[in-house]
């Protein structure tokens, strides 16, 4: 009987054991609200990369996006899914609201709010892990594959149906 016990104790901890130690290797993103960045765009119209200032939730936040070579600047916000931006090579320097399908045309794949929620690191229920730190899915009409790489703080969002990637390296 106290062997039994004894068995049974011992494959409780050891059931423990394997519990935590998946439990670590299941690494999540962020949660990340304010830093700053890289932003690199490669599709097959687009190829550019601008420094980023990020500071945001899935609910409202905002982005400046700054190109070095041509001094460009371009300001995002949004509230939800509501999006406006503000370019400085626009002479009226107005914002002005754009769509997700508009800044996917520009090679941003998911909408700012989108892209804050992952980096709070709520992973969207229709993205499912396919290895660690790898979820592939769909988010809204975008099929993606979202790797984390958590030594360098970056991340690649794929859309796979139209092989265009951003990747996001967080430096602050």
């Amino acid at each position: 009987m106290k062997r039994a016990i004894n068995i049974a104790l011992i494959s409780l901890l050891l059931a423990g054991c394997v519990t935590s130690r998946q439990l670590q290797e299941q690494s999540t993103i962020g949660p990340f609200t304010q830093f700053s960045g890289r932003l690199i765009i490669i599709d097959s119209a687009h190829r550019w990369q601008v420094l980023i200032d990020w500071n945001g939730t899935p609910e409202s936040g905002s982005a400046r996006l700054t190109h070095g070579a041509s001094n460009r600047i371009v300001n995002i916000q949004w509230r939800q899914d509501r999006i406006r931006l503000q370019d400085n090579l626009d002479p009226a320097r107005q914002w002005r609201n754009v769509s997700a399908d508009e800044l996917q045309k520009q090679g941003i794949i998911l909408p700012p709010a989108a892209i804050a929620r992952i980096l709070s690191g709520d992973m969207p229920a229709s993205l499912s892990s396919k290895h660690q730190n790898e979820w592939e899915g769909a988010i809204g009409d975008t099929s993606v594959r979202i790797r984390w790489f958590p030594d360098s703080k970056r991340l690649e969002l794929t859309d796979v149906s139209h092989g265009r990637k951003a990747i996001l390296i967080i430096t602050s």
